[in-house]
This record gives C-alpha cells, structure tokens and sequence, in this order.
C-alpha cells in the first residue's frame, strides 16, 4: 500500500491520510529499546546482505583512513590568524578552561569547515538530469521525512544530514520514481548512524514504508549511496555554523529558534540547495534579528562568518521566500510548519511577531 501511496503522493504532491496514520502508528508511542552503540549494525537473515554490510565495512575503514591523512595535511594550513576589530567580543574568551570547547584551536576548525563544506555541497542543477523524479517530488519526499524524523525523535542534525546526503547522491545517479522513497529513507538511516546514540534499526524504516521494500533492499541502496559518495559523511551543518554565529551576534533565545526555523524550513526547497550551510546559517540569523526587531546586520557577525551582507542577499530573499509558502501552508512546508508549531519547539511558528513579519514581506 505505501508504495501506491508514495506514488500517488509524487502525482498529487502530498500524502495521504493512511500514510500519515503509519507514522502516528501506536508501535512508536514508546521508542523501541535498541542494542549498545558498540553492537549495532545490519543484522539480516536474507542471502547476502551480511557479506555486503562486510564490504561495506571493510571499505569504509579504508576510506577513513585515508581522509584522516588528507584532513589533517589541510588543517595544518589553515592556522592564519585574522585581527580581531575593535569592539566584536571575543567569543571564545569565556571557554578557555572547558577543554571541550577547544578554544585554542576554534578558529582554525570553522576554517577548515568552511572549506569542507565546499566539498561536500551537491549540485545545484541535479534535476535537470533527472529522468524519473522532478523537484515537486523530492519536495514531497522531504516532507514525509520531516514526519518519520519527529516520529523517531531525532536530532536536528540528523534531519539536516539526511537532506545533504540524499541530494548528493541524487547529484550523481540516475533515481526512479519506484525507488525514490527507498533512497530518502535510506539516507536517514546512515544519517541517523551518524549523529545519533540509538538510531532507529532496518525494521522501523521498513515499517514506515508500510513495507514496500525490504531489509535486503534497503542494505543494498545503503552500500550504493555510501560507495556513491565515497563514504564521506563528515559534512558541515548549519546548526554547527549556528552555534557560533549566534554566539557572536549574543543572540537571544527567540531569535536562534526563528533562525532555526527558518534553516528547517529550507530543506524543503530545492532552490535553497546552492546556499552551504555556513551562508544559510548566517542567513537565517539576519533574518531572525530582524523578525525580533533587532538591528538586522552586525559586525561581529561578519568577523566571526567572513561574510558582507551583500553576500547573504540571495539565501535571506529565499528564505523570507520559504517563511511565505510555510505560513500558507503549501507543500512541502507543511510538515516542519507543524512540528514547529508544538509547544517541545517552542511554538515558533505561530509566534505573533514572524506571523506579523511574513504578513509585511
């Protein structure tokens, strides 16, 4: 049935309610207990996939390996100290004795994130060489993804993840309509192995599928994506580029969730796919200081993201964009206008001033 559904869905552009009430299933009213982090892995009683999840091992330890040696030759290179101007705090000052925070080697990581991410960043025309999928597709895709990920309680980071390696790997092979779904859940798999604790097992995928595909299926697309992408999953984020931008602008609390929002918002676009995640990150923070009535631009945010304001121009335009679709409630925004609605995320979306600003743009 799901997989009529998703076709549909992609024809319609949206989901239907019997999908909708698989993710609301009562079997996640209580999230399953998983293995230790130390034994979890792909465990499957179908034919070949242990071999398969073998080599996918055996490769990845190879390819760690190698971008181990290759990170640390370029983050040697980037030690070039840029002078602080007069009056931008000194953000890291207040961090010095937490040795997690890593103050003395701070700058020299947003640096080479900053060149990581450029790297990493998928193409923005992707769909142009697309076959059996359009935009309007992914856009429904993404939104269904936005449920199962508030459905499984997974981090933010997870979600932002999911959406990078799913268009990375739709920048570079040929997807059909049938399989779509089997890609984006399978790229919140490997996300969610990534940056979670306890990530949801093979069997909730395919569950939220309504079992359309499975275990072995989703362990074989798993293997193409990641050899696809030459197992690099260590791609900046913008809430990682978040943290510090607010911190450099003293950003208030309603102003870093507005600037959330609005970043989450934007996964559902596939305009906003050209922007990296540092851009979109400050971004989102000019937008939200001027959704709360702060003085919009600032030069500790310039000093600390290396960005002009004219440089941000484009992604703020696109994201006021996005906070107009969201707020009339067109596909695919509903889903993450929803859950941003909840009083967990503090109810962002319906606060008065951003209703009140989206009302004025």
């Amino acid at each position: 049935m799901a997989m009529q559904t998703f076709q549909a869905a992609s024809a319609v552009m949206d989901l239907s309610a019997a999908t909708r009430g698989q993710i609301q299933s009562k079997r996640y009213g209580l999230r399953p207990k998983r293995a230790p982090l130390s034994s979890i892995g792909n465990k499957s009683s179908e034919g070949t996939s242990n071999k398969a999840v073998k080599h996918s091992a055996d490769a990845f330890a190879h390819y760690r390996t190698n971008d181990a040696d290759d990170m640390s030759v370029e983050f040697s290179s980037t030690t070039a100290v840029v002078e602080r101007p007069e009056g931008v705090p000194d953000i890291d000052a207040d961090n010095t004795d937490d040795p997690q925070m890593v103050t003395d080697y701070a700058k020299q990581i947003h640096t080479f994130m900053l060149q990581l991410e450029a790297r990493s960043q998928p193409d923005k025309d992707y769909m142009q060489s697309q076959t059996g999928i359009n935009i309007k597709m992914r856009g429904v895709l993404v939104d269904w993804l936005v449920e199962v990920h508030l459905r499984f309680d997974l981090l933010p980071e997870t979600m932002f993840l999911t959406t990078l390696l799913l268009d990375r790997y739709l920048s570079k092979a040929q997807v059909s309509k049938s399989k779509l779904q089997l890609v984006g859940v399978t790229a919140m798999l490997i996300a969610s192995k990534y940056e979670e604790m306890w990530p949801p097992e093979i069997a909730d995928f395919v569950y939220m599928t309504d079992k359309a595909y499975s275990k072995r299926q989703v362990i074989e697309m798993e293997l193409s994506m990641l050899q696809t992408l030459d197992f690099s999953l260590g791609n900046p984020l913008p809430t990682q580029f978040l943290q510090r931008y607010s911190k450099g602008v003293e950003a208030c609390e309603s102003t870093v969730n507005i600037a959330s929002y609005a970043m989450e918002l934007s996964q559902a676009s596939y305009n906003m796919i050209k922007y990296k995640p540092s851009i979109l990150a400050a971004s989102s923070i000019v937008l939200a200081r001027e959704v709360v009535g702060v003085m919009t631009w600032s030069e500790s945010l310039q000093f600390y993201s290396g960005y002009t304001a004219d440089q941000l121009e484009g992604c703020i335009e696109g994201l006021k964009d996005v906070l107009k679709k969201s707020a009339a409630s067109e596909a695919p925004f509903r889903a993450i206008h929803k859950k941003h609605s909840k009083a967990k995320f503090m109810a962002t979306s319906q606060r008065r001033d951003l209703q009140q600003f989206i009302a004025s743009l």
